[in-house]
């Protein structure tokens, strides 16, 4: 339910119509934008046959066909995508990535076909946030996990100075602090209000994650 409730989070940008009138007004999208959307294979295969270009972005946002695939969890389009060429790393004007993308709303299985493209495992948007960042203040242990063992690194900061393990430990994430700590995640990194892992675990009353960083 979690994940389905982030996840709507974005129909003020995509709407689940399967017709470019009926998406905002502001957005222009191209066919292969809207199959990538809606998980039209068939009609994905047939658009990059004909020549559609992959890598065109919307204006505004600046998604791409993979971007929006990844979003909406359509592994099978994102691979079409991607052996057809996609950029795996592009961004959109917020500086997300598909990777980016796919952690905040957890698509796992697109993840790690993401991660077998070479994607860059830390990068950061404008705010500062990583794919397993937003991983792990969601609470997605499974793809925690997964970057963690391609080798994200857990110690970087968003511009706020919060790291992966101050999200974490924030939310009560018990098993992401642990996993993030396996990996080596600094519990003395202090954010721009001067408080770690630690003390946001006891200012929000997640004891036993307080516990296990004291």
């Amino acid at each position: 339910m979690k994940r389905l409730f982030i996840f709507l989070s974005i129909l003020f940008i995509l709407q689940s119509s399967s017709s470019a009138q009926d998406l905002p007004d502001d957005v222009l999208y191209s066919d292969l934008m809207i199959a990538a959307r809606d998980g039209s294979k068939n009609k994905v295969q047939s658009l990059i046959k004909s020549g559609a270009d992959i890598h065109q972005k919307t204006n505004p946002y600046s998604f791409t066909a993979l971007i929006i695939a990844s979003m909406w969890g359509n592994e099978e389009i994102a691979k079409i995508l991607l052996d057809a060429g996609a950029r795996v790393n592009d961004k959109d004007d917020q500086g997300n990535t598909a990777l980016i993308y796919a952690s905040q709303f957890g698509h796992y299985d697109i993840i790690k076909l993401i991660l077998s493209k070479n994607a860059l495992l830390n990068e950061l948007n404008g705010e500062g946030k990583s794919a397993l960042y937003n991983a792990s203040i969601l609470g997605y242990d499974d793809i925690v996990s997964e970057l963690l063992t391609s080798k994200a690194d857990p110690n970087l900061k968003t511009k706020n100075g919060d790291t992966a393990l101050i999200a974490a430990a924030s939310w009560g994430h018990l098993d992401v602090v642990k996993l993030l700590l396996k990996a080596g995640a600094d519990t003395s990194i202090r954010n721009a209000k001067g408080k770690t892992a630690y003390d946001m675990a006891v200012e929000k009353r997640h004891q036993l994650i307080a516990d296990l960083l004291k």
